[in-house]
């Protein structure tokens, strides 16, 4: 047993482009809002990851209940102020976090590793102790893409291990199994002038667009 092969198993594969789709959507109404609301870059910045954060866990709730018992959804308190999302199908329990990188290591926090133990039972019951009383933990790691808030630059489920620096092997790439839901774009270039100073700036674009 691994963890890929329960998820497989156990989560509704149905439901993995509807959560691409939600986070891509999340993404793009993120950046419109903090551009709307906030005039000051230094102000758009620092709110943006918040807001980014509360627009994702609550489409994870929002999307989640369209599956009715597939799929169970709950917020639930992470202690030291935090909320979070948690949901549940079979044995497979899925959160969401920004990260750092691809291969980075999850963020910590006292529940994720929680989880990630709870993994550890369920995959290797001889060395513990109850045996096959275990989850498997999956987490959605994301991130922008570089140079635009608005678009998704990877986006993965991953299995953390104890400890949360490295991950159980297999994933899924939301990007590569469903490419027709993430907007393709180029840099292109444009050149502006100003005082008949030609300055150079990119633009992200929609490819075909």
């Amino acid at each position: 047993m691994n963890a890929m092969d329960v998820f497989r198993s156990d989560f509704p594969e149905e439901y993995l482009k509807i959560l691409a789709a939600g986070l891509r959507d999340c993404y793009r109404n993120a950046n419109r809002l903090i551009q709307e609301t906030y005039v000051t870059l230094e102000v758009r910045q620092n709110t943006y990851p918040w807001l980014r954060r509360g627009l994702i866990e609550d489409m994870m709730m929002s999307t989640a209940a369209q599956f009715g018992e597939s799929i169970s959804a709950a917020q639930v308190d992470s202690g030291h102020f935090w909320w979070h999302s948690e949901l549940r199908a079979g044995r497979i329990v899925l959160t969401q976090c920004a990260s750092s990188g691809e291969d980075a290591p999850v963020r910590q926090a006292q529940y994720k590793n929680e989880l990630a133990k709870k993994t550890q039972r369920l995959l290797f019951p001889e060395v513990n102790d109850p045996p096959n009383q275990g989850i498997i933990y999956a987490t959605l790691l994301h991130n922008k893409a570089a140079g635009s808030d608005q678009h998704v630059g990877y986006a993965q489920i991953r299995f953390p291990k104890p400890g949360l620096t490295s991950f159980y092997e297999g994933g899924v790439d939301l990007l590569v199994q469903f490419p027709d839901v993430f907007e393709q774009f180029e840099l292109k270039e444009e050149v502006i002038e100003d005082s008949a100073i030609p300055k150079r700036i990119q633009r992200r674009e929609a490819s075909g667009a």
